[in-house]
């Protein structure tokens, strides 16, 4: 169920560039770099992961099930799901850096939404 919001003239997936920083809708090809950079900054996050409830449920429990989860609610414009890519010195490939989401996006005269994010400690 779409809310009919549109960004402009974009609808999702969207990528956008700033310079060497490169924002990407999540997909399932950079599960091995993104579970290798969450693991290699696992201690370093963990005082900013979010904590549940008790008896609350866990949610996706696999990075496929995670941007299955992340992209159905992007195409209903509730949320908008990127990786964030570092572009280094010409000729290396791209490091993932981080991730980035705007997530409660509400339209009309409400117009809002909430950012959320995690960078990788060595950059």
């Amino acid at each position: 169920m779409s809310s009919g919001y549109s960004y402009g003239s974009h609808h999702w997936p969207v990528s956008l560039r700033q310079d060497r920083v490169v924002l990407s809708p999540m997909r399932r090809r950079d599960q091995a770099t993104w579970e290798g950079v969450r693991r290699r900054n696992a201690a370093w996050l963990k005082p900013w992961e979010a904590t549940l409830p008790p008896g609350s449920s866990l949610g996706p429990t696999s990075y496929a099930a995670l941007v299955r989860s992340l992209s159905r609610q992007a195409r209903d414009d509730r949320m908008l799901p990127w990786l964030v890519f570092y572009e280094g010195e010409p000729g290396y490939a791209p490091e993932l850096a981080g991730q980035l989401t705007v997530s409660g996006i509400v339209g009309g005269s409400a117009s809002w939404g909430q950012i959320g994010y995690w960078v990788d400690q060595r950059l």
